[in-house]
């Protein structure tokens, strides 16, 4: 059966207006784990205020399981969960997904892999069953599989026209000498070039089990015929053996590296950064809150190097976590002949924020806006189901999103003056810089 397009616009609308309504919140149940004899850990949220269903499946790996012959092979593969499995092709997903009003992909990160989707309730039996498909019985279609490559290979050339993504990966490979945080998640032309079907097959049999998975399921749905349905699908797969490959530590930065390339542009783009912490590191909360006070139209960077001075086309600082530390840094966009001035103006303020405690203003102001965004993101089931998923998967425990807004809301001054003496050390910092 396929839904005519204006059933689905008027679906669409009444969702929207449940949300903004707040029913949804009306109608929320408390997170039900289970893990099946297989080590697949699942995880439920009724909530039935609307009548959508999403699904996360999620697995350990990305680029942090990676090295450089193989840089890329987590995101290939995730590429192809929809390109085809033992007895649906690469088309007849798309349509049979389509006929059900709902979506579904592959992602891939730094840190993860694994498929997403979202289907109206009414079809969630359907919907399972297709995304349980896709997991279980990737087909590696050797036809679509080079359709994909040479799709991928064409995104990384995109990249490298794009000055912003440019300068981001000369940043994280001048900071990440040893982690494999320092490689895109895309892989190289070299490395996708030469990627096997038997490469992608040996990544996905080695991590694609049972028990490095964590499957999340929120919406409009009985949790105790999910669980049924769930036991029915993966049941019978079998708990694998498997251990994580080795991850090298990345050392401290002990001095500033210095990282230019010269590209026939009009604009400078500039990051300048440090390695940061990790996701169950307590110092993390300080360092969002810090990253708030500096970033955005209202922060710190924006009102002195933008307003203020017009150093800038852009500007915001970023503060990435990972399972191992990721990185804290500031991005500029500037003319060429006030590169000078605008490093000088990044490193003025992140030394301001690291001598003298912020104000009372700052801080509520950032710790209100991060917890309001935080809150609202959630409001979209997919959101919620991607946010159980990786907490969980990442050790943060399924119910972290109870817990983030207290640990915000409990940051200092003097946290976050602790936290930028900690990690803004500007005798040892990575710049990266594009000019023309």
């Amino acid at each position: 059966m396929i839904i005519d397009e204006k059933d689905i616009k008027r679906i669409t609308r009444d969702i929207k207006g449940e949300i903004e309504k707040g029913s949804y919140k009306k109608a929320e149940r408390e997170i039900i784990k289970k893990k099946l004899d297989n080590g697949l850990t699942l995880l439920i949220k009724e909530n039935h205020g609307v009548p959508v269903v999403a699904m996360r499946g999620v697995f350990l790996g990305g680029v942090r399981f990676e090295v450089r012959e193989n840089n890329g092979v987590s995101n290939f593969v995730a590429e192809m969960f929809t390109k085809g499995t033992k007895t649906r092709s690469s088309l007849g997903i798309a349509e049979e997904i389509e006929s059900i009003a709902g979506s579904v992909s592959g992602f891939s990160g730094r840190n993860s892999l694994g498929v997403e989707a979202v289907v109206l309730s009414q079809y969630f039996d359907k919907g399972i069953e297709l995304f349980a498909d896709l997991i279980l019985n990737p087909s590696f279609d050797n036809e679509e599989l080079e359709k994909k490559k040479r799709e991928i290979i064409y995104n990384i050339q995109r990249e490298e026209d794009n000055l912003i993504q440019s300068t981001a990966k000369m940043f994280y490979s001048t900071l990440f000498k040893n982690h494999p945080y320092g490689m895109p998640s895309l892989g190289t032309v070299k490395s996708v070039k030469i990627s096997s079907r038997n490469d992608l097959k040996e990544f996905y049999q080695r991590y694609i089990i049972p028990n490095n998975m964590i499957l999340s399921i929120v919406g409009d749905i009985n949790s105790n015929e999910v669980i049924k349905k769930i036991e029915t699908l993966f049941g019978k797969w079998k708990f694998q053996d498997y251990t994580p490959p080795h991850i090298p530590k990345e050392k401290t930065v002990e001095r500033v590296r210095v990282k230019i390339k010269r590209r026939e542009k009009k604009q400078t783009h500039i990051m300048l950064g440090f390695l940061g912490t990790s996701l169950k590191d307590p110092d993390r909360y300080p360092l969002e809150v810090l990253n708030s006070i500096l970033s955005g139209q209202g922060g710190r960077l924006f009102i002195e190097l933008r307003d203020k001075e017009s150093l800038a086309y852009s500007v915001t600082s970023f503060n990435r976590l990972g399972i191992e530390p990721g990185y804290f840094g500031v991005y500029i966009a500037t003319s060429p002949e006030k590169e000078e001035q605008a490093i000088k103006g990044i490193k003025r303020e992140l030394r301001r924020i690291a001598e003298k405690k912020v104000s009372n203003q700052e801080i509520e102001r950032a710790k209100k806006s991060l917890i309001g965004d935080y809150e609202i993101g959630l409001q979209r089931y997919s959101a919620q189901a991607a946010d159980m998923a990786f907490s969980e998967l990442y050790g943060l425990g399924y119910d972290e999103l109870k817990r983030y807004p207290k640990k915000i809301s409990r940051v200092t001054a003097s946290d976050v003056l602790r936290v930028a003496k900690k990690y803004l050390n500007l005798n040892a910092y990575i710049l990266a810089v594009i000019r023309p």
